[in-house]
């Protein structure tokens, strides 16, 4: 599985990635506890949307509607955190 994470002999291609998996942690991190444990529990943790509903003791569209809602905030959270660190990296590349 490490081979499909890394890129092999180019460090910058290492570095984008670290980047884009750390966007996204903050990302996951920054939803509310509610939207946070469903995408978890169905993207990371892979469990169908029945095994998330008994898992948060809620019915099944509960589960899909939180997770839509999820997606969606983590879309803009996404945009306005990559617009950051681009700032950040223009900032750099000026120095």
């Amino acid at each position: 599985m490490d081979q499909i994470l890394t890129a092999g002999d180019d460090p910058f291609l290492d570095l984008a990635r670290d980047e884009i998996v750390d966007l996204v942690r903050q990302a996951v991190l920054s939803l509310p506890a509610h939207f946070r444990e469903v995408i978890v529990l169905c993207h990371l943790q892979e469990m169908s949307y029945t095994e998330v509903s008994e898992v948060i003791d809620c019915p099944i569209g509960t589960v899909r509607s939180r997770l839509n809602r999820a997606r969606t905030l983590l879309v803009e959270k996404l945009k306005i955190l990559q617009g950051t660190n681009a700032g950040k990296l223009t900032a750099k590349a000026a120095l």
